[in-house]
């Protein structure tokens, strides 16, 4: 039986702002890759590494925290 997977969403800024909405059970993660530009811990800037597959798949190499949020989306509608 295969396991179940959340889907999720990964949010990449570039030069610009964005702005996250979900619906429930949608996890979302933001890099923002201007803030590697500025020197940051890297913990306040990481992303979980549940997304770091799909960070990768689309060529976005970004720091992955354990300690990440696993949910950044700005509103969750129900």
């Amino acid at each position: 039986m295969k396991k179940k997977v959340d889907p999720k969403v990964l949010v990449v800024i570039d030069g610009g702002m964005a702005y996250v909405y979900a619906e429930p059970g949608v996890r979302v993660a933001i890099a923002d890759l201007d803030n590697l530009q500025v020197e940051h811990d890297i913990t306040d800037v990481a992303i979980h590494p549940d997304f770091a597959r799909l960070a990768n798949t689309v060529g976005v190499t970004f720091p992955t925290s354990k300690y990440a949020s696993t949910n950044d989306a700005e509103v969750i509608v129900d």
